[in-house]
């Protein structure tokens, strides 16, 4: 939880939605802006996008499934 969370916390500024990896709160504007995304029904911020996405290039992925989502 970074100092901006925190702030976030206290002043209440906006709705978020927690990170399903690292479990941060993530702005609504993030989404809209591109920069958290949502995958399989699960939401990611940005630094957690990194995080799948690179491990995502040494994994199988199954290009005909409704889930999979290629990031570039």
């Amino acid at each position: 939880m970074g100092i901006g969370d925190w702030v976030r916390g206290i002043f209440g500024s906006g709705a978020c939605i927690p990170c399903d990896q690292c479990r941060c709160d993530i702005p609504l504007t993030h989404f809209e802006k591109g920069i958290a995304v949502i995958i399989a029904r699960k939401h990611y911020c940005r630094g957690c996008v990194a995080e799948v996405t690179r491990r995502s290039t040494g994994m199988a992925l199954d290009l005909g499934s409704s889930s999979t989502v290629l990031l570039k």
